[in-house]
């Protein structure tokens, strides 16, 4: 596979990684090629597809695009070889079937700048983007509503795609190949946990796309939802006892609970709606175990509206 060079250091590197979805890909590249500040190479890491997207990257006719092999063990591992082979000051990360704006680097640029003697990552809005044209905005961190930071990524969907981060970190972390589930945040926590501040944009310039071809459907199926599961909550408690202080400076001391509760109900509402349900029961009494919520109500009453739907077919 041939590696093309960028011409000069770039300021950042994105990394995207990529498993059998070409066509999205391009669209997530093309973003990037559109960028309105250009001093960045991207990253591309294929995870072993089937078919290679070598070829529609050489018709992109784009030398900041570079194109690296993975091994075919998930996102995280792919995610570990594009931050050992960045070059930039900055390392930003990309979902493959997602897209940016054009001010999506500058607006970073200019945070940076304003902050140089701090130790931060910074982070951008993103928009929800629904098949049928609907965009709704995702939550932003606000200090004196979330009180630090800790408790905004734990409590919120913060993926690390929505996150520009200092290149120094891939010296201090690194994404857990033990947790294909929750990857994210164990990462993000990790960082925190480093000594960084986050630093939130105004803008919304990450666009995340919700499709039929979303990984995140296919792992609640009856066959592998238990594992799935198992994994999901094994990310949670590693970082609860191996990092207790994560909980006082969450300023919450049944966030893990609650944090297992509500995940175990979301794989059991999931079943419910996604695949046969056999095993939406028994995810919901694991559930029950952690604890029962009032702040999940909404989702006590997903759940029986996807049972009793699933009772009258």
């Amino acid at each position: 596979m041939e590696v093309v060079k960028a011409q000069s250091k770039p300021i950042f590197t994105i990394i995207i990684p990529t498993k059998d979805r070409t066509a999205l890909l391009r669209r997530a590249l093309l973003s990037m090629i559109r960028q309105s500040f250009n001093q960045f190479e991207v990253l591309v890491v294929d995870d072993h597809s089937l078919e290679s997207p070598s070829k529609m990257i050489e018709e992109l006719e784009e030398e900041r695009i570079l194109l690296l092999a993975n091994a075919g063990i998930e996102r995280s591992a792919a995610r570990n070889t594009g931050m050992s082979k960045a070059n930039g000051k900055f390392i930003c990360f990309i979902d493959d079937d997602d897209e940016v704006s054009p001010e999506y680097l500058s607006d970073f640029y200019d945070a940076i700048l304003k902050n140089e003697k701090g130790k931060y990552i910074y982070r951008t809005g993103y928009l929800k983007c629904f098949g049928d044209g609907r965009q709704a905005k995702g939550p932003i961190y606000i200090e004196s509503k979330y009180q630090n930071e800790f408790r905004f990524v734990l409590t919120e969907f913060c993926g690390c795609w929505s996150l520009c981060f200092p290149a120094e970190i891939k010296d201090e972390c690194n994404f857990d190949l033990r947790f294909p589930h929750w990857q994210d945040t164990h990462f993000i926590i990790k960082v925190l946990l480093a000594g960084y501040g986050m630093k939130q944009l105004p803008g919304y310039n990450y666009h995340y796309h919700y499709h039929d071809q979303m990984g995140s459907k296919n792992i609640f199926n009856s066959s592998i939802v238990t594992e799935r599961l198992r994994l999901n909550l094994a990310a949670f408690e590693d970082i609860e006892i191996n990092h207790p202080e994560v909980t006082k400076f969450a300023k919450d001391p049944l966030i893990f609970s609650r944090l297992k509760a509500e995940k175990c109900l979301e794989y059991s509402n999931s079943n419910l709606y996604y695949s046969d349900g056999k095993k939406a029961w028994g995810i919901l009494w694991k559930s029950m175990k952690y604890g029962i919520f009032l702040s999940m109500f909404k989702n006590y009453l997903r759940f029986i509206y996807y049972a009793l739907r699933n009772l009258r077919r």
